[in-house]
């Protein structure tokens, strides 16, 4: 794995390297004939998601504000239905953060306003919200996991593939699509207990997944002022 501590990975494409790793140390006809490349890089987005969910990358934006002016645009990267603003630091700059108050702000689907405050030119905002994961905001030592969950989505795919008995990918009259289906289910189950164990989150015998256990934690980056 590139990199070290909670830094990222030098470069991208360690994910699907140790996915497809993963995959082949018990890869056979099945698993051959019923995954493709193209489905490599869905898993390893599915397993992105999973891990935004429950430790999203935690971002800072700077707003430059101007007198009268009580409405603002959303940061760019800002992504509708999963982005969260957690506070609004204003007037910024004071070394005791004053943030304002959740019903002092409106947040809409492409900007935000201050509802019972009018900033002044001259003063700024620092909204802190949330974006998805990628793999180069994944710290180095949550990579394994994320790699993980990515071999439990693509098993779980094959799995499901076999339970359509139908499925003309298998090409054998003798296959029993039902057992072949729950040993992939067992495998992608193993594959998401490490996955979870290794991110430090608890995963019932039931598949229910609690919050992070321990050492889990938000990165922070801090972009220009916008």
């Amino acid at each position: 794995m590139s990199g070290t501590g909670t830094g990222t990975p030098v470069s991208v494409g360690w994910l699907e390297a140790r996915l497809r790793s993963l995959v082949n140390e018990i890869q056979t006809v099945d698993a051959k004939q019923l995954i493709s490349d193209v489905n490599y890089s869905s898993h390893i987005d599915g397993a992105l998601r999973l891990y935004s969910g429950l430790n999203p990358h935690i971002k800072t934006a700077t707003v430059t504000l101007a007198t009268g002016d009580y409405e603002y645009d959303l940061p760019t990267d800002w992504e509708p239905g999963f982005s969260a603003v957690y506070s609004i630091e204003y007037p910024s700059g004071s070394q005791e953060p004053d943030y304002l108050a959740r019903d002092d702000y409106l947040i809409g689907p492409s900007s935000w306003r201050f509802l019972d405050v009018t900033p002044t030119t001259g003063e700024s905002a620092i909204v802190t919200y949330s974006i998805g994961q990628t793999e180069t905001t994944v710290p180095a030592n949550a990579l394994e996991g994320v790699a993980q969950l990515s071999a439990a989505l693509a098993c779980y795919a094959i799995a499901a593939k076999f339970a359509a008995t139908t499925n003309p990918a298998v090409q054998a009259d003798s296959i029993d699509y039902r057992s072949k289906s729950d040993q992939w289910l067992s495998i992608a189950r193993r594959f998401e207990q490490t996955g979870y164990r290794i991110l430090g989150i608890d995963m019932t015998s039931s598949g229910t997944v609690s919050q992070p256990s321990y050492g889990v934690t938000a990165q922070w980056e801090y972009p220009l002022a916008g």
